[in-house]
């Protein structure tokens, strides 16, 4: 990441902000998550930002199902997402190389 061109990041900002924006634009994110998402799409690029939301979506939907199933939470209740857009990022830029190559030779 620190050899990347300045376009990867850029690119990283625009898509991680973009696809957030949209699920704004229809109620389902708030402007400070696309806010957040954008600043953490420039810092790790743009390969990464795919990884990033990825993970992000997983663990959110992985605590929100237990908090769900728990009883911690009622349906329809929002759950912040800005956490797992940061642990998201943060596994990503630690660890998105060997996850992308890992998966790469597992499917093919």
């Amino acid at each position: 990441m620190a050899n990347a061109p300045l376009w990867h990041h850029l690119l990283g900002a625009l898509s991680g902000g973009g696809v957030l924006f949209l699920l704004a634009l229809f109620g389902g994110m708030g402007i400070g998550d696309v806010k957040l998402f954008a600043l953490l799409g420039w810092v790790i690029g743009w390969p990464n930002v795919i990884l990033a939301f990825l993970i992000a979506c997983s663990l959110g939907a992985a605590v929100g199902g237990i908090l769900r199933l728990s009883g911690t939470i009622q349906r329809r209740q929002p759950v912040p997402f800005g956490p797992f857009l940061a642990l998201g990022t943060l596994l990503s830029f630690l660890f998105g190389p060997n996850i992308i190559s890992a998966y790469l030779s597992f499917i093919g």
